[in-house]
């Protein structure tokens, strides 16, 4: 015959269980080891890498990074404002491949390597098409031709630009106006989207 405890017996027992199962939970909840690092050493689940690609080529591009299209970015129109930036979001940590495409036509514009190495944001920002500043510090007029092909006269001591050039190497010369004599030339690669410079003298 089972005998049962007193209530001063169970709360003897009781008293000592409730008190151990505490000092379980106070520890579990405080014991960094058992459930892994605090978030500080951890990588947060909402921090991302960001790439800002903007299109100032004036033409409207397609977007690709690593071989992949991501949009389509239009231009900044006087008057008027376009689409002309845009964010790649969850970007993977690496060295990524960014190109600008010609809409439609596959045809690159521009291509940058962007080495992402932390859970910020980046830039990939598309120049203008490659131009060429000619000077004429020559002393008189001056005939000015591409690949062979006349372009302008340019005036002692003037400045004009050739606008939107292929990205491919160049012939430019220099004859004078009044008797076609050739006094400078020069071979010119034009392999990025910025402004080349050639001045005469």
């Amino acid at each position: 015959m089972n005998r049962r405890k007193k209530p001063d017996e169970v709360l003897r027992v009781t008293a000592p269980v409730l008190a151990l199962v505490g000092s379980l939970a106070f520890l579990l909840a405080s014991c960094e080891s058992l459930f892994g690092p605090k978030t500080e050493e951890s990588t947060d689940s909402s921090e991302e890498a960001r790439i800002l690609c903007t299109n100032n080529y004036g033409q409207t591009l397609d977007i690709f990074m690593d071989g992949s299209l991501q949009f389509t970015l239009g231009t900044v129109a006087s008057g008027s404002r376009q689409d002309n930036s845009k964010k790649i979001r969850n970007v993977a940590l690496a060295e990524h491949t960014l190109q600008g495409k010609l809409a439609g036509t596959g045809a690159v514009v521009d291509e940058q390597t962007v080495d992402v190495t932390s859970y910020t944001d980046y830039e990939y920002i598309i120049g203008a098409p490659p131009s060429i500043q000619v000077s004429n510090n020559y002393g008189v007029t001056l005939k000015i031709y591409m690949d062979n092909v006349w372009l302008f006269d340019l005036a002692n001591s003037e400045s004009r630009w050739i606008m939107n050039v292929a990205k491919t190497e160049h012939f430019l010369k220099a004859t004078k106006a009044s008797d076609g004599k050739e006094v400078a030339s020069i071979s010119m690669t034009t392999d990025d989207n910025k402004t080349y410079s050639w001045s005469i003298t």
